[in-house]
């Protein structure tokens, strides 16, 4: 148990230059994260009182757009340990066991904060709208009763960590000439969370972040990042028109970030699907000829090695090695293959077979 503790405070490994695009909310994180990197005689006399660091941020935008890589970038950026909390590790059937938790957490945050290898702890809750959903008038039930607990219970440690900043930044300006004021602040816990659905939120946990960012769909310039940082490794033909073409359509469209690394994994993905049709077609011809007794149309014999399934693995090795680029015919096919999927539920409910067939070549495949 303890291992896997030390693998979830992990310190934050991404950077903010990881991330393509979010300048607003990147400048706005690091104004924030200021104090937790300066000497401690700086921070106990500049920011103090209003100015001290805050100890909570809402993340808050549509799906897909980075809230969860923004949460580890702050995380990286403070040279922090990194906890991601997912209901999983607070929600239990037992009364009592899901606040304990959540509690419990807390508690080992505010260790990892005052150990050598990380300046402070960040504790994230992604889909904090699942644990902090608006109280109703009439709670049903026990996981009523049992999701208010839940939130009760962040209310208070939320609460505790803002008091504590409080109380520790008055305290460190008065004690400020008895302490090594080089050496930055420890024992900070910040708490980042994120969500895409605000107006699920409790109004009492909103009050509680204080600071909130948004974190919307990325701007012409940075879709166009998004696709050259995701072709550098593929060749393709793509030329700046193209790209810039590419980047206005998804930008108008509201693509997310996650849509572009998409529709860019299923562009680079097509030369090699043609690979494998070719493939996957001479392994059928060379049962056929297996099954008629060999070669009597009279045409180049390309089963060699007799045995068909090392004659296509033959082949998809030699095509892989002549690999076409990528071009812009394959990014809109690979658009409106994504169009399609998400206009009809049932390619994600099971119908898979009905999206297979508009993009992927039903004659290719090995008849049984």
């Amino acid at each position: 148990m303890e291992e896997v503790r030390d693998n979830k405070f992990a310190p934050g490994k991404i950077k903010f230059k990881d991330i393509v695009g979010h300048g607003a909310a990147k400048v706005r994180i690091a104004e924030i994260l200021l104090p937790a990197g300066l000497p401690l005689s700086i921070t106990s006399s500049v920011f103090a009182g209003i100015r001290a660091m805050p100890s909570s941020i809402l993340l808050y935008g549509p799906p897909g757009c980075g809230k969860t890589q923004l949460a580890r970038a702050v995380a990286g950026e403070a040279d922090a340990a990194f906890l991601p909390v997912a209901p999983s590790d607070i929600l239990s059937k037992f009364v009592g066991d899901s606040e304990k938790a959540v509690n419990d957490i807390f508690v080992e945050a505010h260790d990892r904060s005052l150990m050598k290898e990380s300046r402070c702890a960040v504790v994230f809750f992604d889909e904090i709208d699942a644990l902090g959903q608006a109280r109703s008038g009439d709670p049903s039930g026990e996981g009523g009763r049992c999701s208010r607990g839940i939130l009760a219970e962040l209310l208070v440690q939320l609460n505790h960590i803002s008091d504590q900043r409080g109380a520790s930044s008055h305290q460190d300006n008065d004690n400020n000439q008895h302490q090594n004021g080089m050496e930055p602040e420890r024992g900070l816990v910040l708490v980042v969370a994120a969500t895409n659905r605000p107006e699920d939120c409790d109004p009492a946990l909103l009050r509680r972040f204080g600071i909130r960012i948004h974190v919307g769909f990325p701007s012409v310039r940075d879709c166009k990042k998004m696709l050259t940082r995701h072709l550098a490794k593929v060749q393709n033909t793509l030329s700046r028109e193209n790209l810039s073409e590419l980047a206005e359509w998804l930008n108008t469209n509201k693509w997310s970030g996650s849509e572009i690394e998409s529709v860019a994994r299923e562009s680079a993905m097509a030369p090699i699907r043609e690979c494998i049709r070719c493939a996957a077609s001479l392994r059928k011809r060379c049962r056929r000829q297996q099954q008629s007794g060999g070669n009597a149309s009279g045409q180049k014999d390309e089963c060699k090695p007799a045995d068909p399934h090392a004659a296509a693995k033959d082949c998809l090795l030699r095509q892989l090695q002549e690999l076409r680029p990528v071009t812009l015919r394959d990014f809109d096919q690979a658009i409106r293959f994504i169009l399609n999927e998400q206009s009809r539920p049932e390619c994600v409910l099971g119908g898979y077979a009905v999206c297979q067939d508009n993009h992927y070549d039903s004659s290719s495949e090995e008849d049984e």
